[in-house]
């Protein structure tokens, strides 16, 4: 246990003065800041050697479960929930049942589509189609 505490810390150590070492001189305006940063490359996911992530090829119930509640959480306490909470404040008019529909299906779907990206799923209806074929495979 000590050794993973040390080891923790010294690469925590080592990380956060590899990524930013500011100095600023308050005392004369014209010395100049010097920042160091880590490159963009090893932070971003975008440029790490063409990575391709794989989704999941068949779903399982701990899988199930676990986009189940984490759509949940973001439908009860994300900006989903100040989405849907906001097209409510629109009820009462009969002519916006439609429009008011769409949007919390909208709201839902994209929320679901979140959830499933971080699976490795392509973000949209596809990724969806994907796994919803999985989840019927599963049941």
């Amino acid at each position: 246990m000590l050794f993973n505490r040390h080891l923790i810390s010294s690469i925590s150590t080592s990380f956060s003065k590899q990524i930013v070492s500011k100095r600023f001189n308050f005392l004369s305006p014209t010395t100049a800041t010097t920042t160091t940063f880590v490159p963009r490359s090893s932070l971003s996911t975008l440029t790490t050697n063409n990575f391709q992530p794989q989704p999941p090829t068949s779903i399982n119930k701990e899988i199930a479960f676990g986009i189940q509640n984490t759509t949940q959480m973001y439908l009860k306490y994300g900006v989903s929930h100040e989405k849907l909470m906001d097209i409510a404040k629109e009820s009462g008019e009969k002519e916006t049942l439609v429009t008011r529909w769409q949007r919390m299906m909208e709201t839902f779907l994209s929320t679901q589509v979140h959830v499933i990206s971080g699976l490795g799923y392509v973000p949209n209806e596809s990724g969806l189609r994907k796994l919803f074929n999985y989840f019927v495979l599963f049941l």
